[in-house]
């Protein structure tokens, strides 16, 4: 008998050692995934664009790696997001510490806010700017030899978060773009486009006591193979109409759109309006969005995404999906790459501990009435 309850002890300490062994390397692929699945999609041969939407939670932090290798970051992200931003930076996308180029496409803070601490660390060949002054000027007057960036208001840059951003910028002796004046940017076939705001249309919508900084939030596109890119910033309603005004009308025939959809999937301010929507029919969308998002602001808004949905596309975000990668081939060819956002952390560990814990309770010998043959008859 004790011979027996002996061999029972081994086959129940082996049963869960191997399962503490499966559960440790799924722990480790499911908390990696978010990593490597985006770092398999920018393992890229020559000639390979692909967009990144860093999971920052509440904001926006897009990177562009152009067929050229050049780099392009969009928005930043939020305060107490840039070790998330810098690992992705670093780890996935192994960046040099010079890339060349930077755009925030409006002043608020969940798109520039770690705009300091990244210019602290990298160096870029051009900065692209709102065309608004700030509540700094004095001190951005002092870096920039008197030159603002000035239109008829605040544009709700009234912080002293985006007066140390633009004097970070001024610091950095850089070449300097307001989004206003933007030529595009011509590449290795590829074609970038700042549609929106003109300076006109900033000067329209930021005047008054309470300016609104999603009215003249930066629209452009990405054109390589057929395929079209539209970034979008927070655009508003008004915003839309502004590109769908400036953008060709044949713009979009005959090529396949990917969308950066505006505001984190807002349905307020006429956001992803369905004229706009209709106007670029996208195939593939991406979301950047957050847990505070949702909780406080009910975002991504599900009426947004119907309406993005009606058009045929197929939506993504990084609340549900974590960091997206949309990537096109040099022979014009479209993949999409997910990672997980989920925690699963915590459940793994649970179960490693119990586990743990069985194999300690077989020892003692309180299981002894566990038999062999119950369990493997």
């Amino acid at each position: 008998m004790k011979k027996q309850t002996t061999k029972t002890k081994i086959w129940l300490t082996v049963f869960c050692v191997f399962a503490m062994v499966i559960v440790g390397v799924c722990w480790h692929f499911k908390v990696a995934e978010k990593i490597v699945s985006s770092a398999e999609a920018w393992k890229l041969d020559s000639g390979e664009l692909s967009l990144h939407a860093i999971n920052v939670g509440s904001g926006d932090a897009l990177v562009v790696i152009l067929p050229d290798r050049k780099t392009m970051l969009i928005d930043t992200g939020d305060n107490g997001e840039y070790k998330t931003t810098k690992k992705y930076y670093s780890e996935v996308l192994k960046l040099g510490k010079t890339l060349d180029y930077l755009v925030i496409t409006h002043p608020h803070s969940d798109h520039f806010g770690e705009g300091t601490e990244l210019l602290a660390d990298y160096d870029f060949g051009e900065i692209f700017l709102p065309f608004v002054d700030s509540i700094n000027s004095a001190d951005d007057e002092a870096n920039n030899g008197g030159k603002l960036p000035v239109a008829g208001g605040t544009a709700g840059a009234n912080s002293k978060s985006y007066g140390a951003f633009i004097g970070a910028v001024y610091a950095e002796q850089t070449k300097i773009t307001y989004l206003d004046d933007a030529a595009p940017i011509l590449g290795d076939g590829y074609t970038i486009t700042f549609w929106t705001p003109n300076v006109e249309y900033v000067r329209d919508h930021i005047d008054g006591s309470n300016p609104n900084p999603n009215d003249i939030s930066a629209m452009m596109t990405i054109e390589y193979k057929n395929k079209v890119f539209v970034l979008t910033g927070d655009a508003t309603g008004d915003d839309e109409a502004a590109f769908m005004s400036a953008v060709p009308e044949n713009f979009f025939n005959g090529k396949d759109v990917y969308l950066k959809v505006a505001h984190h999937g807002s349905n307020t301010e006429k956001s992803n309006g369905a004229a706009f929507l209709n106007f670029i029919k996208p195939k593939y969308a991406m979301i950047s969005a957050g847990k505070k998002d949702k909780k406080d602001y009910g975002l991504p808004s599900e009426a947004a995404v119907s309406r993005i949905e009606a058009v045929g596309a197929v939506v993504f975000a990084t609340l549900n999906n974590g960091n997206i990668v949309f990537e096109v081939s040099p022979n014009g060819t479209f993949a999409y790459y997910l990672g997980e956002a989920v925690d699963v952390s915590g459940a793994y560990i649970g179960l490693i501990v119990v586990l743990g814990l069985s194999i300690l309770y077989i020892w003692l010998g309180k299981t002894a009435r566990i038999t062999r043959s119950a369990l493997f008859r």
